[in-house]
């Protein structure tokens, strides 16, 4: 009877693993670091403190990177660009970026701290990769309110901080250059639609009207999209719309807009920013100039070949921002519709 042998081979392979995670913990990490509050603080900081304002801001970023063996440039007043190695950004993530913090310890005034915003990415292609995934972390970031850092690579995002409050911070200036753009956007359209989210809600409903109204003010075709099954929540509204022929005879369901878009079309978002919550996907997806208009934070998912973004997280809802627009079209005048009991 012949036995059997089994021969095993046992290969070291400590050394290639040693240089697998040194590789690894020396990738390259880009940072943009953004003062996310700067306007306001200097709206209250007297001019003869704001060079020792500056200055504290600054002491405090450098120093951080420095301690986290990184390199830092300030960009512009309020911008900054870091790199780091991959190892000195887990221990950032450890802390949960706790220069959020420390910068907040710079008070402006009675009440304001400097709050900041931080977007960063590390891949394993390229620094290109690396540099576009780090702005968009830092627009996301931004978009959520500030006062957060924000961490991406190829396949996820990791948030820190976003602990204070939302304050309304958004000024009349934005909203009249908003204004200015959307004007002319809607002056190079043929047509313009306004889409709101799945589930259309008054707010939505609302901010399309008012972008109808700036269309026929400035004498454009405009068309609401609705769903095939309204939201019962509407439906008061609808009865004091509907009563208007003009305004009756605007509202569409999404094969006839599919019908009707062309290139020139100009789609208006409102009340999101998500592809998956639009009340069409069929309609984004065929529109070539998009606008979006919404109050809610920012959110991974974005429509990203907007020719507009008015993001405003401290509005109260899409409407008012619609409305403030509308304040600085001269060609738009705003009168009140009181409903009677009957339709309310």
């Amino acid at each position: 009877m012949q036995k059997e042998l089994s021969l095993v081979y046992f290969n070291d392979i400590t050394e290639l693993e040693e240089i697998k995670n040194k590789l690894n913990d020396e990738r390259a990490v880009v940072c943009y670091v953004q003062v996310d509050n700067f306007t306001e603080i200097i709206g209250v900081c007297p001019e003869e403190n704001r060079p020792e304002l500056f200055a504290k801001i600054d002491k405090i970023i450098t120093q951080w990177f420095q301690n986290m063996n990184g390199f830092v440039k300030k960009l512009d007043k309020d911008k900054y660009i870091a790199l780091l190695q991959y190892k000195e950004l887990k221990k950032a993530e450890d802390t949960k970026f706790d220069i959020l913090e420390q910068v907040k310890k710079i008070k402006v005034g009675p009440a304001i701290s400097v709050t900041l915003s931080i977007g960063a990415s590390y891949v394993d292609k390229n620094m290109l990769e690396c540099h576009k995934l780090a702005q968009s972390a830092l627009e996301l970031c931004l978009g959520r309110g500030g006062d957060q850092a924000v961490v991406k690579d190829l396949g996820k995002t990791y948030f820190y901080g976003g602990k204070t409050k939302e304050v309304e911070k958004y000024s009349r200036v934005r909203a009249r250059v908003i204004s200015q753009a959307l004007k002319n956007l809607i002056e190079e359209s043929d047509m313009v639609l306004a889409l709101g989210h799945v589930f259309l809600d008054m707010d939505a409903l609302g901010a399309g009207v008012g972008v109808f109204c700036a269309a026929k003010a400035l004498g454009k075709r405009c068309h609401i999209i609705l769903s095939q099954e309204q939201n019962p929540s509407i439906e008061s509204l609808m009865k004091i719309l509907v009563k208007d022929d003009i305004l009756k005879s605007a509202f569409i369901k999404e094969s006839e807009a599919l019908e009707k878009i062309t290139k020139k079309t100009l789609l208006v978002v409102v009340d999101t920013h998500r592809p998956s919550l639009c009340l069409s996907r069929k309609i984004l997806d065929k529109s070539e100039r998009v606008v979006v208009i919404d109050h809610h934070r920012r959110s991974e998912e974005f429509i990203d070949k907007a020719h507009l973004v008015y993001l405003e997280p401290y509005a109260s809802s899409t409407s008012e921002m619609v409305t403030e627009i509308l304040e600085y079209i001269d060609e738009v005048k705003i009168t009140p519709t009181i409903p009677d009991k009957s339709a309310v």
